[in-house]
């Protein structure tokens, strides 16, 4: 945006001015405070010093330049104009909001990343704490299982030896009963001889049992 002295000189960056006592400086920016109450021509050498202006748009210039000195534009106690100034004050706010609204929406980024950030890493420690749990119920599984294998073992090993002494038993009873059966059947059979035979003295049976055993050496 042009800015315009009253008499119609274009203020511009770059360009050579003089001042009031002959310096020659070069106008390098232009510039308006916060608060769009002053504006300032900036120049290498007196920075912020070169013109001051009021809100209403006027201004004193503490800088002129002598018309007769090469030729250079005259600026003799510059006013701008409103208009230019209006314009840039209002351009100045708008790129001010803006710049602003942009800051806000970084920092509602930076904080919503953060929040993003957060919750990912409670996540993730609730991963972990669930894994780390797991874990330790996979081993105190493994555990229980290898205890209940070894008394699965135990149990099968009391089982089998008490079947094995259930067998000697039964075999060792069996032989007995045979045994008996046998012997009682020997002295049924010695008995019933002796009866059909005859007894030769009954108070004396042994003796007679020893003369049987005499006569039937088989029997």
């Amino acid at each position: 945006m042009d800015v315009k002295t009253v008499d119609g000189v274009i203020l511009k960056e770059g360009k050579w001015y003089y001042t009031d006592n002959g310096q020659a400086v070069i106008l390098d920016k232009i510039l308006c405070d916060t608060d769009l109450n002053n504006m300032f021509l900036v120049t290498p050498i007196y920075e912020g010093e070169a013109m001051g202006c009021s809100g209403d748009g006027g201004c004193h210039s503490e800088y002129t330049v002598d018309y007769e000195c090469e030729g250079m534009p005259r600026i003799v106690n510059c006013l701008f104009k409103k208009e230019p100034l209006a314009k840039l004050g209002e351009e100045f706010k708008a790129k001010q909001k803006e710049l602003t609204d942009i800051a806000i929406a970084i920092g509602s980024m930076k904080s919503g990343l953060k929040d993003t950030e957060r919750a990912k890493k409670e996540v993730l420690d609730s991963i972990e704490k669930v894994k780390r749990d797991n874990a330790q119920l996979f081993n105190q599984n493994e555990m229980h299982k290898s205890t209940l294998e070894i008394t699965i073992n135990e149990t099968r090993d009391a089982r089998q030896k008490l079947s094995e002494l259930e067998d000697g038993c039964e075999v060792y009873d069996q032989a007995n009963e045979l045994k008996e059966i046998a012997r009682l059947r020997k002295i049924e059979f010695k008995m019933q001889c002796l009866e059909a035979c005859g007894v030769d003295n009954w108070n004396f049976y042994d003796v007679s049992l020893s003369e049987y055993s005499k006569r039937y050496p088989n029997g």
